[in-house]
């Protein structure tokens, strides 16, 4: 496997590969902005163990990144959330606001 891993992929899949692992971009959209075909990508996310390896390890990659940066705004975050829970003059717009952070919470 590590073998596969470090093994360099060709342009237009290395990039599908990013797409992929990065999430958010429907495949039809993906085969698109790469012109290549809705098949061929499918090909790639099924048969071919080298884009396969490098997708898994991009996706590994960007949640050792994403997971610390969400985790050191999310103090800040919350603090932001609670000022503008506490900036409206609606009675009902606070409440549901309120209520949607404590069901937050509890779940």
């Amino acid at each position: 496997m590590s073998n596969i891993i470090n093994e360099p992929l060709d342009r237009k899949r290395e990039a599908a590969a990013q797409l992929i692992a990065h999430g958010g971009i429907e495949k039809q959209e993906i085969a698109k902005q790469l012109d290549i075909s809705r098949t061929t990508l499918w090909k790639w996310e099924t048969s071919d163990d080298v884009f396969k390896a490098r997708v898994d390890v991009l996706k590994r990659e960007f949640e050792s990144f994403g997971v610390p940066l969400i985790g050191s705004k999310f103090i800040e975050a919350v603090s932001g959330f609670w000022k503008l829970i506490n900036k409206t003059d609606n009675d009902r717009v606070a409440a549901d606001r309120y209520r949607y952070f404590i069901d937050r919470k509890l779940r």
